[in-house]
């Protein structure tokens, strides 16, 4: 919100409410409700913090990656300044293990060669043995011939209706396999299954209906014309748990009351969003020309801490934060924001919330038949009471600081004992070169009046 937007926002809340203009009370309305979802989200992040799921995914990166210490150094723990004459070697099991496990897994669950999902037909109930052969009815009683006009018998009518029953889900199949395809179902699963190895989460996040941009070729008349008007299919995304933010009073995905989603996006991506995904094109001028603006909050951005040291600028630099809302809102609630809620009686409502700069950018209801929330939640070790679970990193990170520890030992006990320790008076001989370290071949002065 710019200054002008304030100053007239200010302006209409000191206007007596009986003189205030239609455009002025929805205004407030329409910034009561940001400001409402605006401290939901603020919540959101806190209490995500503060429950310590945070420090567990930066944990969970860093072990993954191989810890550092203060100087930039591989340890096996941070803060720790790596021992200046013993052994630095540091053995990273963790990656490795957990590569191993998730490729595992992932090759279970979906494999190359062959699909983890089919379709069968359901299973239509065969007529009484003492009625197989009596006349076939339908459900007004008339009776059911084939195409020669011959009547049909109950058993008949079984066998052609099993081999329609087969045909209709065929052709299901078909098309359940190619919008599957086409929506790299498979590939992103897997991704799904590596997050949940290293951070003990994964998250995907569909069916989202998505426009192919691609367009093809079709003939118009006697000429060809690319066609961009492609009809909705359903897609998927993967969604990184560091920007995942549900409900901390929830214990399980189905139970959240809102989920919060952040989306990192550059300037390019914010405008082309007013005509692909339908943001208010006056909320997204207003947010381009006032700049990125990123709270307290959300300036502890944990894929930032998680790669520091290694980056000097954070992920926040030249982008935006948008941030989607997924829960139930009231109708008038939904009124205020432009939507349009269908008519009757009915007080709450599935809902999708975009903001960016505590802007509404958009607000539309979920016309899916099911209430369902849309992301999926995978734990590769599940907490009872909290929707993040444990990751290999997690798991592992004693045994890889033991790991760590008995190879250091090894090498620095090795490296004591490969060679006897040596003592010398220095007041009895010098090195021919110099210097005082130990090689094969070396020259030494006997110094005068010594004995």
């Amino acid at each position: 919100m710019n200054e002008k937007q304030s100053y007239d926002l200010e302006m209409a809340r000191d206007t007596d409410p009986d003189d205030r203009s239609p455009n002025q009370n929805a205004a407030i309305r329409r910034a009561d409700v940001g400001g409402m979802l605006d401290t939901e989200r603020q919540a959101a992040t806190a209490e995500r913090r503060a429950s310590g799921v945070d420090d567990r995914l930066v944990r969970s990166y860093q072990l993954y990656e191989g810890l550092r210490d203060s100087q930039g150094r591989e340890t096996w723990e941070t803060g720790t300044s790596a021992p200046v004459t013993g052994s630095r070697a540091y053995t990273n099991i963790v990656r490795q293990i957990t590569n191993d496990g998730a490729a595992q897994i992932g090759d279970l669950l979906f494999p190359n060669d062959d699909r983890n999902y089919g379709l069968k037909p359901v299973r239509v109930t065969m007529p009484p043995i003492a009625l197989e052969n009596a006349p076939a009815i339908d459900s007004k009683g008339k009776e059911l011939v084939d195409e020669e006009g011959q009547p049909l018998t109950n058993l008949q009518a079984h066998t052609r209706r099993v081999q329609r029953s087969k045909k209709k889900t065929e052709r299901m199949f078909t098309k359940l396999d190619g919008a599957l395809i086409q929506a790299r179902y498979p590939s992103k699963a897997r991704e799904v299954i590596k997050h949940g190895a290293i951070y003990g989460a994964g998250i995907i996040k569909g069916p989202i209906p998505t426009k192919d941009r691609k367009g093809r070729w079709v003939k118009k008349g006697k000429a060809y014309g690319l066609n961009t008007d492609q009809p909705l299919t359903p897609d998927a995304k993967v969604v990184n748990p560091m920007d995942f933010y549900p409900d901390s009073t929830a214990i399980n995905i189905d139970d959240c009351r809102y989920t919060w989603e952040r989306i990192a996006l550059q300037p390019a991506d914010l405008e082309k969003a007013v005509n692909s995904l339908g943001y208010d094109a006056d909320a997204v001028a207003r947010i381009l020309s006032a700049g990125a603006i990123h709270t307290s909050v959300d300036g502890g951005d944990v894929v930032d801490e998680a790669k520091a040291p290694t980056n000097s600028e954070g992920r926040q630099t030249g982008r935006y934060l948008a941030w989607e809302r997924h829960g139930t809102l009231k109708r008038e609630q939904l009124e205020d924001l432009g939507a349009e809620p269908p008519a009757g009686d009915r007080v709450y409502f599935n809902a999708i919330v975009t903001m960016c700069n505590s802007e509404i950018l958009k607000a539309v209801i979920v016309e899916y038949e099911s209430d369902e929330c849309l992301y999926s939640v995978y734990c590769w070790d599940e907490d009872p009471l909290n929707i993040f679970g444990y990751g290999i990193p997690w798991l592992m990170q004693d045994q890889q600081a033991s790991y760590v520890a008995s190879w250091r030992m090894a090498l620095d006990n090795g490296g004591l004992s490969a060679a006897p320790q040596v003592l010398i008076d220095r007041t009895m001989i010098t090195p021919a070169d110099g210097k005082w370290q130990m090689h094969g071949g070396k020259e030494w002065f006997i110094k005068e009046n010594t004995f």
